[in-house]
């Protein structure tokens, strides 16, 4: 039995059925094709001193039912801990039930200038990154005055909420960002360039600045590419899916979230070019990067942009990859669901043989 640790809100989402993305079908599926058993929990549903989960589970041909179950040695993380007190207590669990888990959230791993720095180390990698600084106002106009663009984004943030982007044209700075999925923009002078800085981000430690990227364009409007790279049954790094997100006419965001039609990947690209080698490429040694900082990573959602030179940059990586930029395609959904599930059943039998061994 292999354990699902999940965020309480989606569990029970999930269970009623109208969760966005956590799809009870394709676990179901795991379940009955490869007759390993599934227990859905939350922080809730443990105490780290007993030796039990009372969680869902889900077992081949049945219905999911509520139970106490011995607590699994295997666990697939997709919940996010920020909270330390609730860090602490998954902690212990794992301490005192000597369980592993893959794919563990916490905001040390969730941190995109701390993922930037592990990644800029990495000459193959280096030049697939936008430059990037901790958010000050001197870093600011310092990537202004080199690419005339800015993206300033949170430090642990997702879904594109309290990005903004700052354009300069001469004397004049545009700022443009979202209210409510409304696109809102300004046009102002550096003075009051600087004081919208300091009234916007009171808390800048919590941002990064980032050089935006000369984005190519399809049908006149900005894409980016989510890749799903995972640990397949043989235990390497593959990309398991890929999609494109067009952001809204006149949009600097290409999350779903933020209103952004779903292509599929051939749309734009012949899976079989260059272009999509180096995808495969890039994506992949990032991931091998992230391994090898955080050991227990199995499943990567990566964000890249092109440029007008089809040259790939890397935007960031999401540990908990919610998938919904596959939900044009069932398929791919199911494929990247199950993946990193596979990859912990064959780490399950291979410690079992080396024990018997």
């Amino acid at each position: 039995m292999i354990g699902v640790f999940m965020n309480k809100r989606p569990l029970n989402s999930m269970i009623r059925g109208n969760t966005s993305y956590e799809k009870l079908e394709f676990y179901r599926h795991f379940v009955d094709t490869f007759k390993e058993p599934l227990c859905f929990y939350s922080l809730d549903n443990i105490d780290p001193y007993r030796a039990s989960i009372d969680g869902y589970v889900l077992l081949p041909g049945k219905n999911l039912t509520q139970a106490e179950v011995r607590v699994p040695e295997h666990h697939f993380s997709r919940a996010i801990i920020y909270r330390q007190r609730n860090l602490n207590k998954i902690k212990k669990f794992i301490r005192n039930h000597r369980t592993r888990f893959y794919q563990f959230q916490s905001k040390k791993e969730r941190n995109k200038w701390t993922n930037y720095e592990l990644l800029n180390n990495v000459p193959e990698i280096k030049s697939h990154l936008p430059e990037t600084y901790p958010l000050t106002w001197d870093n600011v106009i310092k990537i202004l005055e080199r690419y005339k663009q800015a993206i300033v984004k949170p430090i642990y943030g997702s879904l594109g909420k309290k990005v903004v982007l700052i354009e300069k044209r001469g004397q004049i700075y545009t700022i443009k960002e979202k209210n409510e999925f409304r696109l809102v923009h300004s046009e102002v002078a550096l003075e009051h360039l600087e004081m919208y800085y300091l009234s916007k981000f009171k808390r800048p430690k919590r941002f990064i600045v980032q050089q935006k990227v000369n984005t190519d364009r399809f049908r006149h409007r900005i894409y980016e590419c989510r890749v799903s790279v995972q640990k397949t049954s043989s235990g390497e790094w593959e990309v398991t899916g890929w999609a494109v997100r067009l952001a809204q006419k006149g949009d600097y965001l290409t999350n779903v979230s933020q209103g952004s039609e779903i292509i599929p990947f051939s749309r734009i690209f012949n899976p079989k070019s260059d272009t999509a080698y180096t995808i495969r490429d890039v994506t992949t040694r990032i991931a091998k990067q992230f391994e090898k900082h955080f050991p227990d990573t199995i499943d990567l959602g990566i964000d890249l942009m092109l440029d007008n030179n089809k040259h790939v940059w890397f935007i960031e990586a999401n540990l908990r990859d919610q998938r919904l930029s596959y939900y044009n395609d069932r398929e791919m959904w199911r494929r990247t669901t199950i993946t990193p599930l596979v990859f912990i059943q064959n780490q399950m039998v291979s410690e079992s043989v080396t024990k018997d061994g």
